[in-house]
């Protein structure tokens, strides 16, 4: 009898964010090793370009449970909005669906795998109010809340010009930099809560590992994402890079291929390409979103913006790129 999972994400889906990638790869994985898997994450009514066909992968013969279109954010934004409440209402109430149908045909889940702290509480919510369900909550950490939390705080003042950068200094005795402490130990303790609450986890990093091995007493294991050699998946990509590759002479350039969002913390790599020596090859920030190009992002900063169009065009940049940055 193959195992019977739900992934619960929660955020937007397909997209071409780490998180959904991530997601995607996993389920991808576990149907491949026999499992019957199903897939459930917010509804959206943001535009999403179809891109390449790796893009849709992830949704090829996936039953796919969305949450209700009225509880849809416009935004595909990580991070703190007005929105995500309602957004996360819907996934506690989809998963309640999801489950309850189960039972009525006599099934049910073997697991729940749950990606991002958001899901993670609607799905010990939703457990809590069904009492008649105890499937087992996998937690597969991606990031650490208290870690994550200060930096949407520090880039809304960056992005205000309230205060500078040094004023974020945790070391220095300000009111801004008592507030990111207290942020992340808020952070820190709703990451040990749901540590301790969940049935086994997954950590894809060396410090959420240490952090859920001390306060969970559930089965876990650190798994990274699988990376392939990039000689073998990236060389063959070169020429669909088109127009972009073309404008940058080859491993002459440092890469940036993350997402915009505010807990990535652009500022400091915007600090460090104004800091940078005269000798070092240039910065390039590539990505599927078009605020890149807004003017104004990088400030007075010699970095070059590029949107890109499609995942083969990222792999080709970075397969053409000196070196790329986290």
């Amino acid at each position: 009898m193959p195992l019977r999972l739900l992934l619960v994400g929660a955020f937007p889906y397909p997209h071409y964010q780490g998180s959904q990638v991530y997601f995607r790869e996993q389920a991808i994985a576990l149907r491949a090793a026999g499992a019957e898997v199903e897939l459930l994450t917010y509804s959206t009514r943001a535009a999403r370009a179809p891109g390449d066909l790796g893009f849709w992968r992830g949704l090829d013969g996936f039953e796919h449970w969305k949450t209700p279109p009225w509880t849809a954010s416009r935004s595909l934004r990580s991070g703190p909005s007005w929105g995500k409440p309602i957004a996360d209402l819907g996934i506690a109430m989809t998963l309640d669906d999801a489950i309850a149908s189960k039972m009525l045909r006599s099934e049910s889940y073997d697991a729940i795998l749950t990606h991002n702290a958001e899901a993670t509480l609607m799905a010990l919510a939703a457990r809590r109010l069904r009492h008649s369900n105890q499937t087992p909550i996998v937690y597969c950490v991606h990031t650490l809340l208290g870690n994550e939390l200060s930096s949407y705080f520090k880039s809304l003042n960056y992005k205000n010009k309230m205060i500078s950068s040094d004023s974020l200094d945790e070391r220095k005795p300000n009111r801004s930099s008592v507030l990111v402490r207290v942020i992340n130990r808020l952070g820190d303790a709703l990451d040990r809560t749901l540590a301790r609450r969940v049935d086994g986890w997954i950590s894809l990093t060396r410090s959420s590992h240490r952090v859920m091995r001390r306060a969970s007493i559930a089965p876990g294991a650190m798994i990274p994402p699988g990376l392939p050699d990039p000689r073998h998946q990236l060389e063959p990509l070169l020429p669909a890079s088109g127009s972009q590759r073309g404008r940058l002479p080859d491993k002459a350039f440092y890469l940036y291929s993350g997402n915009l969002d505010a807990y990535q913390e652009i500022e400091l790599l915007r600090a460090a390409a104004r800091g940078r020596g005269r000798d070092l090859p240039p910065i390039v920030v590539a990505s599927h979103d078009r605020r890149v190009l807004e003017s104004g992002r990088f400030g007075d900063s010699p970095i070059t913006p590029l949107h890109v169009d499609s995942g083969d065009e990222m792999l080709a940049l970075i397969a053409s790129a000196r070196a790329t940055l986290v």
